[in-house]
Formats: C-alpha cells, structure tokens, sequence
C-alpha cells in the first residue's frame, strides 16, 4: 500500500506532509483498511524516490527494446527558487503504432547556460537510460546556446542519414517570433486597449461598477483579463473575449478619462487582426500535438500561413501589408530552406506522397513570391537514398507481404489539410518517381486515395495506417516510424513547467532537484498510461473561465 500511496502523492502533486493528516488517516482506515497505519513524511518521500527508480529502470527496458528511434524535446525552465531547470523529454512510437512522451529528464542547469552545459547535461541523461545509439532528432527553440549544444551533439553522437533529420527548430516558437513582429505594427492601437482593460480590471470596485454596465446594457458581466505580452496566443484571446463588450469598455474607460480616448477604429484593427492571426494560432495547436505525428502537419500549415500572407499582402485596411512584410521576413529566415522532417513526413502520408508534395511546395513558392531551394527533384533523391540506407541496415533478405492493402481509417483532419487535399484532387492521379522495384516503388506506385471514401481521407490517421501495412513495407514502415516520431515542437517540454509551477509552488522551494526530478517523471508516466498528456493551451482556459459562457450567450 506505500508505494501505491507515493505514486499517488506524486502524481497528485500533493505535499508529503499530506500523509499525516488526521483525516487522511481517518478515511482510509474507515472507508479502504482498518489496518492502516499512518507514515511519515520522510518514510513517503523516500518511497517517491524508491518507486522513481523501478519505474526508470522499467523505462529503461522498454528503451532497450524499441524497434525504432527516439526523438528528443529540450527547454529551460526558471523554477519558484529561481533555479533553471532543464525538461528533457523522449519521443517514440512504440510496437502498436502509439506515439509515446516520456519526460527523461527534470534537472538542475548549472550556470552559465552555455551550449557546452547543455550538451553535457542531456548527454549525461543519455547515458543514464542508454540511449546514445538511438536519438534520432533533437527539438530546441532557437537559442543560441541550443543551436552550439547541436553541433556538438553532432559532433559526438553522428547522426545517421546525414543528419538530414537530426536537428528541428520549434515551429511554435517561430510563430511566435513572426507574430510578435506583426503586433509590433499595432502596438499603439493594441497599447490603448491593454490600458483600458488593466484599468476597469485593477480594482475591484471598478469591476463591480464594470460589472453593473454591462448588465444595464444587457450582457451578463465578465471579468477583463490583460495579456502577457510575450505569449502572443495571450493576446489572441484577450481581444476575443472582449468582442461583443467593446461599447461598454469604451463607454465606462473613455468617462474616466481626459485623454488617450478609446475608440472603435482601434477595436477594428485589433479585431481584423484577431481574424487574421486565426490561421497562426491554429498552426501552434496543430503542431503542439502529443499523441499524433506533427512532422506531416507542419507543411501543410506552412502552406496555410503562406496562402494567408498572399490573401493579405495588399489589403490596405489595417495596415496589412506592412504586417506581412515584416511577418514574411520572419517566415522567410527560417522556412526558405523547408526542413527535410516536413517534406518526409508529407511523403508518409499515403494521401500525399511525392507528388502532392511537389504541388504544396509549388503552391508555397507562389504564395511567397519566392523560387524555394529544396527542389523537389532533390528531396525525390535524398528519400530513395535514405530508404536505401535503411535497407542495407534492416533488410534481412525478406520480401514484402504480398496481401491486400486494406486500409484501417481514424482520426481527424485540420482545416489546412482540407485544403491541401481539394488541390490534389484537382491536378489527378500521382506518378511514381523510383524506377527500381523497391518497396518506395510500391508504395509510390500505388494510389490508396482510390480505395479511400472521403470521409475516410478526412478521417485519416496515418499511425493506423502503417501498422496496417508494415507487413507490406517491412523497410519503409522502419523508415516511417523515425520520421513520423520527431515532433515539431518544444510543446512536450514546456507543458511540464506547469506541473513543475505547481510542484515547486511558494511554499515547497526547498524541494531537492533530485526529489523534484522524481516527482516530475512520476507524474508524466502515470498520465502517460492514462493517455492524458495533450497539450491544454493554459492561456485559452484563463480567458475562458469568466468570458465564455458569456460570449455565447450575447454573440
């Protein structure tokens, strides 16, 4: 029953002086075990410990006899003791076809941050769970000292196939980067409207007067909420709880006021903006996935934000086309040169393939104005020579299946691929491009899509769909499992600092890093079994809690 009882103090993030409580106590011997005794909180904290170790080596084990690859997610993290922790976090598909996240790593960083100190210190997680031989990718922002750590990492473990695929820059963060360059444009218009929502929200008899207005006027009161301004997404939905409010902001804040009067043209470019950023946020969900692959996501919203700067470039309103310019640029710097992840990934969706690749990057190009320099020539030869590497590594002499494709369909589909996929219907039929008869020959040569209803292609789960048809392609099933595990962004490790908030709150900073590693991993794992890891935008439930409810009731 102890270590039952750690596992449930870990894993909800309770205190360990939680076990001596009176009523604790009570309880379980009234309504579970007479026999119950009470432990002490040191004796529970040890038990954490102890149940951290079996599981790891269990762990462990299960890393030792992974078919495939494991890709990796880093971030850093500023503790309630204002020590850095760094989340290392392990990526892989497991026997059934099941994107897995596992947190390795939640440890003290000694200063200084550098690339060197980072390396050394995933390096040393590594080691721990044996697992040199297999890292596949490595997620990071775009740090500097991040982008040093790779080319050591590089330098050390060599990456295979070229390490084509070994390092990826978080899209999310990028995004953020393009779209803190858009609000930059509207920062005056975006400043008035900050000002007017921190004033009527920092007292609370203003927001009880607040509160009173809009009942007067019919809408049923809702508490205003500023942004943190470095989360964009934060923005994004503090301008949309506020649609259907504007007249009773302006009507109580401009009454306050002698000066810096708020009107409705700042609420207008705010709101186009809100419509605008849509695509964006989107773009950050999708690609923030847990337990779906976002390497063959990532193109398609790349082609959704291109189609958006097109739609939007020379719209005149709001000061749109300086916001693309300088959101281009952005996107520009980083995606020019399209990942070779994006473009496999794309390649192992059976609906897609080369040649509905060919027809997004063309559609990109024409978007950006732009002649990208990953052709699609050279991206046709870098796959045929990476599958021939991984047949010369995995390929025993054994031949493909020759059984029926039959195709097992769940899921769900974005908007963005919607899209994607109406333009491939339009241009017919897909070309093999391999001329040898290899298992790509056979998977490019043939159009599942025929075999396919269109619910069945909206309602595409592309794991499913390998584990059906491995036996099929015993190389390329190999080959599709590392590239569909590399996640596209840091999402796995920053959702951990918010457990890690909770776990080293005001009142446990004395927490050891060594203690509070054992909590953060309990606590992954078990969700883990639970399948409960996805990704919660924490700033979209802020503005939800008070406005929601209203929104739909007066909108």
């Amino acid at each position: 029953m102890r270590v039952e009882l750690a596992r449930f103090i870990a894993c909800a993030e309770l205190p360990f002086r939680f076990v001596e409580n009176r009523c604790f106590e009570r309880f379980v011997q009234v309504a579970l075990q007479p026999e119950f005794k009470k432990v002490s909180r040191n004796t529970n904290r040890s038990d954490v410990v102890k149940l951290y170790d079996e599981e790891k080596k269990k762990l462990i084990n299960v890393f030792s006899n992974l078919k495939g690859s494991i890709a990796v997610t880093s971030d850093m993290w500023d503790g309630g003791n204002n020590l850095p922790f760094i989340c290392v976090t392990a990526n892989y598909i497991d026997e059934n076809w099941l994107l897995q996240k596992r947190i390795i790593a939640f440890r003290l960083l000694e200063f200084p941050h550098t690339g060197s100190s980072i390396f050394h210190a995933m390096m040393n997680v590594f080691k721990e769970y044996n697992i040199t031989h297999k890292i596949f990718s490595i997620t990071f922002d775009n740090a500097s000292n991040n982008s040093s750590a790779i080319e050591q990492f590089k330098y050390v473990l060599h990456p295979p196939y070229g390490g084509n695929f070994f390092h990826m820059r978080c899209v999310c963060h990028i995004i953020n980067l393009m779209v803190q360059d858009g609000l930059k444009v509207i920062q005056t218009q975006l400043q008035l409207i900050r000002d007017a929502i921190g004033y009527i929200s920092s007292s609370s008899s203003r927001q009880q007067d607040f509160a009173h207005l809009c009942m007067s006027h019919g809408l049923k009161p809702i508490k205003l909420k500023k942004d943190i301004r470095i989360r964009w997404n934060s923005t994004y939905h503090m301008l949309k709880s506020c649609k259907c409010y504007t007249n009773v902001i302006n009507f109580y804040y401009n009454n306050k006021m002698n000066d810096n009067l708020l009107r409705d043209e700042e609420w207008n470019v705010c709101f186009a903006l809100v419509d605008f950023f849509k695509v964006f946020y989107d773009a950050t969900c999708n690609c923030s996935g847990v337990y779906y692959p976002t390497s063959p996501i990532a193109l398609h919203d790349l082609f959704s934000i291109s189609a958006t700067f097109a739609k939007y470039r020379f719209d005149t309103t709001c000061n749109f086309t300086n916001i693309c310019e300088q959101m281009e640029t952005k996107y520009k710097k980083y995606w020019t040169e399209i990942p070779y992840t994006f473009c496999f990934g794309a390649i192992m969706d059976p609906r897609i393939k080369v040649s509905g690749l060919e027809v997004i990057l063309t559609e990109i190009s024409r978007n950006l104005s732009i002649s990208l320099p990953l052709t699609i020539s050279n991206i046709q030869k870098t796959f045929n020579d990476t599958y021939l590497l991984y047949e010369k590594k995995y390929s025993v002499g054994t031949i493909a299946t020759q059984s029926a494709l039959t195709v097992h369909l769940f899921g769900s589909s974005s908007s963005s691929s919607a899209a994607i996929f109406g333009m491939l219907a339009s241009k017919g039929k897909q070309k093999s491009v391999i001329s040898s008869r290899t298992e790509v020959f056979k998977y490019l040569d043939t159009e599942f899509v025929e075999f396919m209803t269109e619910e069945e292609r909206n309602n595409f789960n592309i794991l499913d769909w390998w584990k059906a048809h491995e036996k099929n392609f015993p190389v390329l099933s190999i080959m599709a499992r590392d590239v569909l595990t590399t996640p596209v962004s840091t999402v796995a490790s920053e959702s951990a600092f918010s457990a890690g908030g909770r776990v080293l709150d005001e009142k446990r900073t004395r927490l050891t890093p060594q203690i509070c590693e054992a909590l953060m991993c309990l606590k992954d794992w078990e969700d883990a079994d639970f399948r409960t890891q996805s990704f919660v935008d924490e700033d979209l439930l802020y503005f939800e809690d008070d406005s929601t409810s209203s929104l739909n009731e007066v909108c």
